[in-house]
């Protein structure tokens, strides 16, 4: 039997750079152990004062834990009846 994946979204963001942004966003998919990444959007803003904040999402792929097989069950004493 194979194992699965499931995807999880990363957010990356710098005030510097695009770039930045993405590279913000990998590190984090990193640390999570992701096996891919792809960007799914990029949004900048811009306020009153000119601060510009970049922003990446990253929809990221992480492989699902192999389950375990439970132990068989076994009784361990018979019910008690009232």
């Amino acid at each position: 039997m194979g194992l699965g994946t499931r995807t999880a979204e990363v957010i990356g963001s710098s005030t510097r750079s695009l770039d930045e942004a993405v590279r913000d966003g990998m590190a984090r998919a990193a640390r999570l152990g992701a096996l891919w990444a792809r960007i799914t959007r990029i949004s900048a803003r811009t306020s009153a004062d000119e601060h510009e904040v970049y922003r990446v999402s990253l929809l990221i792929g992480l492989r699902l834990a192999q389950p375990t097989t439970p132990p068989p069950f076994t009784p361990s004493s018979p019910v008690a009846r009232c």
